[in-house]
């Protein structure tokens, strides 16, 4: 999806927890045009999407829009598996999006 937006002119920042991976999608990436950052956070800290943003800014002047594809992922047994767990995973993810909503509203028009 990043790729895809780069390719068509946007500025694009890519997070994630992991810097190596973050530098291997940037890689990646930049293939289709250099328009593309990585800022390492974990979307579960409010401080670091508040701090996403403001690097954002700094970088490209303004954000636009925003992806949140941050997941849960849990390995576990199918037979481990159990409504308490699925909701857990559910939680988890509303709560990122959350997060990243009302942290990014202030810059969102």
């Amino acid at each position: 999806m990043a790729k895809q937006f780069v390719t068509e002119g946007a500025n694009v920042v890519i997070t994630g927890r992991n810097e190596e991976r973050l530098a291997e999608a940037k890689k990646f990436i930049a293939e289709a045009g250099p328009s593309i950052e990585t800022f390492q956070m974990d979307v579960r800290v409010p401080e670091h999407a508040e701090a996403m943003l403001a690097f954002a800014i700094e970088k490209f002047g303004q954000v636009d829009g925003l992806v949140n594809n941050a997941a849960g992922n849990f390995i576990v047994r199918a037979e481990d598996l159990s409504p308490e767990w699925l909701e857990g995973c559910r939680g988890y993810c509303i709560k990122w999006y959350i997060l990243l909503f009302f942290s990014s509203r202030q810059v969102l028009d």
